[in-house]
């Protein structure tokens, strides 16, 4: 792995795990009308395509089992507000997708 896409991807784990620090420990109810929280898991799950779009086609390409287009797809809704940032998702999405992710990198920057 390049250093470049190395470097972009500690920053893709470092935006995920400050997505998951303020999600906290809400549920999904209290997610749902903590406005402040949204905001700022948004904007973290923005980052995370931010990095993941720096990285090298080539690496994107050989890690097909990360979903890279349900991310782009995440982050397009989130800048361009596509009927709105629906907050379950946004919160599913930190919830159970991030761990994987986070995982999934520290994997491939182990290797």
């Amino acid at each position: 792995m390049s250093e470049h896409d190395n470097k972009f991807l500690k920053f893709i784990i470092e935006w995920s795990k400050k997505a998951l620090k303020y999600k906290g420990t809400l549920s999904l109810e209290e997610f749902i009308d903590n406005e402040e929280a949204i905001i700022l898991c948004a904007f973290c799950l923005k980052e995370v395509w931010e990095y993941a779009s720096k990285l090298s086609s080539e690496f994107v390409e050989s890690n097909k089992h990360i979903p890279w287009d349900s991310i782009k797809g995440m982050r397009n809704r989130i800048v361009h507000n596509y009927e709105g940032v629906n907050p379950t998702i946004l919160y599913e999405a930190i919830t159970i997708s991030l761990p994987f992710l986070i995982n999934d990198i520290n994997n491939l920057i182990k290797e």
